[in-house]
């Protein structure tokens, strides 16, 4: 199935057959396995809509979707994002009969709250995601800065900034859903622009910007990479996108250590 837009017949996956010879001379190897894209969008989030054009294309979206659905979700229960968390948001039940708001929520790269700066569980839980994570934003750009990568399923945002984070964050999103636009206002105020993040990558600065998810239907996955301010002294519960090891991750992580310890790592 074709569709025009602007007067050139597209693909199913937003592309033209006339510019594959050119998309081919433009990209580049990059490690992973993944090419660089020659989409490039610019910052300050004056990007347009692009009528079809990704910067994830289908093969890589569908293996990193395969991954994201294969993390254990259950086990990710995130108490500590009050900053996004709404409302309405679904419950779970501590210690006392204290009910608290949770999302799907947990990070990539170092642990924000352990003094030793040492990779956070899921990075080890999971390696397979991270690396071809790391492999996707380093195609796209290569010289973005980043310490971490928050990832979320299902995520409904309320209006927030970021405070731990420092300088330019990016966000794609992966899934099958409709709607949930990232909404973005300019910094110090105005009217919010609306970026859609479906397989493209969207620049913005979390921690000066308010921004916000559209309402969705569906399966929704957004990875954003960022670079956080986090300190281990910082107060508990204050931290956004960490996560508080439940007792089965607490022995699968023991499990982890005395692995990584007998392999000599």
């Amino acid at each position: 199935m074709s569709t025009k837009v602007h007067g050139k017949k597209r693909q199913s996956d937003g592309r033209c057959p006339s510019d594959k010879k050119k998309q081919k001379k433009r990209r580049k190897k990059a490690s992973g396995g993944f090419e660089k894209k020659h989409v490039r969008y610019p910052t300050g989030n004056k990007r347009k809509e692009g009528g079809g054009v990704f910067d994830v294309d289908e093969n890589e979206h569908h293996a990193i979707l395969k991954l994201f659905r294969d993390v254990d979700w259950k086990e990710v229960i995130n108490c500590s994002r009050l900053n996004v968390l709404p409302e309405d948001a679904p419950t779970v039940t501590r210690k006392g009969g204290v009910k608290k708001r949770y999302c799907h929520s947990f990070i990539f790269g170092p642990n924000m709250k352990d003094p030793n700066g040492d990779l956070s569980y899921f990075s080890n839980a999971y390696p397979a995601l991270y690396s071809m994570l790391k492999a996707l934003v380093r195609a796209y750009d290569p010289n973005h800065v980043y310490t971490n990568i928050t990832i979320n399923k299902n995520l409904l945002c309320k209006r927030h900034q970021d405070k731990g984070n420092e300088g330019k964050s990016l966000i794609v999103g992966f899934g099958c859903y409709k709607g949930g636009k990232l909404a973005v206002e300019p910094a110090g105020g105005g009217i919010a622009n609306h970026f859609d993040c479906f397989r493209r990558f969207v620049t913005f600065n979390g921690k000066l910007q308010p921004h916000w998810t559209e309402p969705f239907d569906g399966e929704r996955y957004t990875a954003v990479f960022y670079q956080s301010t986090m300190r281990s002294q910082s107060r508990k519960g204050q931290m956004a996108s960490t996560i508080r090891p439940t007792n089965s991750l607490m022995k699968k992580i023991e499990e982890l250590k005395k692995k990584h310890r007998r392999s000599g790592r």
